[in-house]
């Protein structure tokens, strides 16, 4: 603020006996507004909480919006006393200074309640392939396992073709046309692990054997010359063992058999950390990529979200994503309580258009600057002391429960949850 533009905002407070400011703006702007107003000792209620201030300190501010410490200090407390949960981890943008301090908030009212972060990881703001952070959270590589799996189910092929060509003696036609017959493969395990073993076996055998011997693969109902079985057994959970038996018939119409097993190794589990839940504080630009990448590397706990997170934009591009997700906001224009409703319905009368989250921070502000007044107060020192002993205001932004140390709020703020692609409030 220019130097005329300061006496003139002092002579304008002088001349209409102004007790108190309301001071909705932002940035530079507001440090130098504030500047002002301590000087002359004026109280100014702030409807944000800009980190800008941090390390500035005035003595007459009071601070209406949520800053990290109260957003972040909301969620961690929720999601271990609401949720119960002990284990947790982190990720957000490490060059996004309002995340940065969410995360670390978070971090520390979680540390301090016995809670434990399992992982903490970052990324730039910008970024758009999120797959080492993904595989350091402890995600799987789909392709790596896929990779692995097949690697395994060739090496059991090639073995059950080997038992197959050691039967070709016992056969009267050593070279081509030997009939070989696929059975029936039965499963004591998940529908699917038959088709993700068995068939695929199946599929590799026969391709195999008629492309070393030239053999004709009939028809399960006709016989053959070599027919397959065999069994799929659950050994514990998700571990199978796939057992296939050889049935020869020979020229005098004896049976032979031999059998070859494949144990399939245990899959490697996502989220071996044992997180219980991700807080993600961050700008809903990158959290509309991390989503669907979480899920595509099988990390599925609870996602914890900051405000940001709150709209419809999250909802529409990761609906799956979303669901059950708890996040804060400044703001819930779809709330069920009669003085959010109230609000909206002045507010929209009289400006003709929805109220956003500073709107709603700034009522609260002047409801509060209210309150003292009709409470007698009638200078700036006045409303300085009774904004000092206000408790547990019901604002349409959250609950204010009393203001600390230069002026902020100790605000409950308001947790959304997404239940069926709807923001539900808790």
């Amino acid at each position: 603020i220019a130097a005329d533009g300061v006496e003139k905002t002092k002579t304008w407070i002088k001349d209409n006996e102004i007790i108190s400011v309301v001071l909705p703006v932002t940035g530079p702007e507001s440090m130098d507004a504030l500047k002002i107003l301590d000087g002359m000792g004026m109280t100014a209620l702030v409807p944000i909480a800009p980190i800008e201030r941090q390390g500035t300190a005035f003595n007459n501010a009071f601070y209406t919006g949520a800053d990290p410490e109260s957003e972040s200090e909301t969620i961690a407390i929720y999601a271990m006393t609401g949720l119960k949960m002990k284990k947790f981890g982190v990720f957000y943008p490490e060059d996004e200074p309002y995340s940065a301090a969410l995360a670390a908030g978070f971090k520390k009212v979680v540390s301090a309640a016995g809670g434990e972060i399992t992982l903490e990881k970052t990324y730039r703001i910008g970024e758009t392939d999120f797959r080492p952070q993904m595989l350091e959270l402890g995600g799987l590589d789909a392709g790596a396992a896929k990779e692995e799996n097949a690697k395994d189910s060739e090496e059991f092929a090639k073995r059950t073709v080997e038992l197959a060509s050691s039967a070709v003696r016992f056969l009267e036609n050593r070279s081509s046309g030997i009939r070989i017959r696929m059975g029936r493969f039965e499963n004591a395990g998940p529908a699917a692990v038959k088709e993700d073993m068995a068939a695929a076996f199946k599929r590799m055998l026969v391709t195999a054997l008629v492309e070393k011997y030239r053999f004709i693969v009939v028809p399960e109902s006709e016989p053959g010359e070599i027919e397959f079985s065999g069994e799929v057994e659950e050994r514990a959970q998700n571990s199978f063992n796939l057992l296939v038996r050889m049935n020869l018939r020979g020229p005098d119409e004896s049976y032979s058999m031999a059998s070859v097993g494949w144990e399939r190794p245990d899959p490697p589990s996502a989220n071996a950390a044992g997180m219980e839940a991700l807080y993600m504080p961050g700008r809903q630009q990158e959290i509309i990529l991390i989503l669907p990448q979480l899920y595509f590397y099988e990390l599925k706990p609870l996602f914890l979200g900051s405000m940001e997170w709150h709209g419809e934009e999250l909802l529409r591009h990761c609906p799956r994503e979303m669901e059950n997700a708890v996040y804060t906001a400044g703001f819930f224009e779809k709330s069920a309580s009669k003085q959010v409703k109230d609000f909206l319905s002045k507010y929209s009368s009289m400006f003709v258009q929805q109220p956003d989250v500073i709107a709603a921070q700034s009522y609260d502000a002047g409801m509060l600057f209210v309150k003292a007044v009709s409470a007698g107060a009638d200078d700036p020192e006045e409303v300085r002391e009774k904004l000092a002993g206000e408790k547990d205001f019901q604002g349409v932004s959250g609950i204010i429960g009393g203001f600390g140390e230069g002026g902020r709020p100790k605000r409950r703020n308001i947790l959304l949850k997404t239940l069926k692609g709807r923001e539900i409030e808790q």
